[in-house]
């Protein structure tokens, strides 16, 4: 889905170019299909890059996309948005499972209806064309991940949560405290 709306976009856009960071079964198929549809000299397959590269791999992004597909018992981890979120960038993403809630329903991102490839193509030519929006939605995205989602906080919150477990029998018995 991602190579055809970037294909769209690349029709009316010569400067767009797409990354993609990361490596799976399906690198080959995008491989294939940027060659199919006139775009492969404009698609960087970048591959596996270890976590400590991320934030450099980040920094030459103008946007990040999150394209998930509406599938039946389909889970995945929002990690990946909030990564994007704390490098400043603008999100366009699919408006699945928790993708609405970490996007504040649309306030700190852009959301499309998954597998819908002229929804996502418009939205990616929309903050294209648009640097004030990507500076806009950059920095509030930004600004949420770090009061929001930070480690720090996110592992105060369940410290202070998460009840203290009371000593045990064993515990008592062996002298151990909880």
């Amino acid at each position: 889905m991602l190579v055809e709306s970037f294909a769209r976009l690349a029709r009316t856009d010569d400067g767009t170019r797409l990354r993609l960071v990361g490596d799976g079964p399906q690198r080959a198929a995008i491989a294939a299909q940027a060659e199919r549809l006139g775009v492969a000299d404009r698609v960087d397959l970048v591959g596996a890059v270890a976590p400590e590269r991320m934030p450099e791999e980040l920094a030459r992004m103008d946007l990040a996309v999150a394209p998930y597909p509406q599938l039946p018992d389909f889970y995945f981890s929002p990690l990946k948005l909030y990564e994007y979120l704390a490098a400043g960038l603008p999100v366009v993403a699919s408006d699945i499972g928790p993708v609405g809630e970490v996007l504040d329903g649309g306030h700190l991102g852009v959301l499309v209806t998954p597998g819908d490839m002229t929804e996502l193509a418009a939205a990616l030519a929309g903050l294209r064309s648009d640097a004030a929006l990507r500076a806009e939605l950059g920095d509030l995205g930004r600004r949420a991940a770090v009061s929001r989602h930070d480690w720090s906080l996110v592992v105060s919150r369940i410290l202070t949560t998460v009840p203290v477990r009371p000593p045990s029998l064993a515990d008592d018995l062996l002298g151990r405290s909880a």
